[in-house]
């Protein structure tokens, strides 16, 4: 289920608002609506109930596994939530920038962050995409995800074959898997 800034909700409970929502429907969805400690909440809660035990207690090797083991088990269902492509000029990107109000970090606008190349809001200043005038989501500003335990992003290659950049501001590792362009076709097959 994916968590949507613009969904509607009925009810409101510990940082979220919670959607009716009894037909299963497979895929990407309008979810719930949360600030970010109450999807922090929400995910470390489910996180320790599917597994049974503590985060502390629960490996990165642990998780993997049951992941593999999900992916390969059509018939066992597990629903988790995702926030994506959450536009960084409305929501916020965690990295300072000049002139928007919506980021807290606007306040330090002498920081060297603000002009730092590796700032993900000037990424392209330092490429030919700063000839584009216009903002294209997710290639001339950054998109925001915010994910938990067994989220997941389709096999995809990137916007016109660009490459692609991440950061992970805070939380639990993050697993990547990629396959090189040569081997695309075989992928694909």
């Amino acid at each position: 289920r994916d968590v949507d800034e613009e969904a509607g909700s009925t009810k409101e409970e510990g940082g979220v608002e919670e959607k009716d929502d009894d037909e299963y429907r497979f895929g990407y969805h309008d979810g719930n609506t949360y600030t970010l400690q109450g999807f922090r909440k929400m995910a470390n809660e489910w996180k320790e109930a599917h597994f049974e035990r503590t985060l502390k207690k629960t490996s990165e090797d642990d998780v993997e596994e049951e992941y593999w083991r999900i992916v390969s088990t059509p018939e066992t269902r597990v629903e988790v939530e995702y926030g994506s492509e959450l536009h960084t000029t409305q929501h916020g990107s965690g990295f300072p920038t000049h002139g928007n109000a919506l980021n807290p970090l606007d306040s330090k606008t002498t920081s060297t962050y603000c002009r730092s190349g590796w700032n993900l809001n000037n990424l392209n200043e330092c490429t030919l995409l700063r000839f584009v005038k216009e903002d294209i989501p997710g290639i001339i500003s950054p998109w925001l995800y915010m994910g938990m335990c067994f989220s997941s992003f389709c096999w995809h290659n990137e916007d016109h074959f660009l490459y692609s950049i991440n950061y992970l501001w805070e939380g639990e590792p993050k697993q990547w898997y990629g396959v090189s362009g040569d081997q695309a076709d075989l992928f694909e097959a």
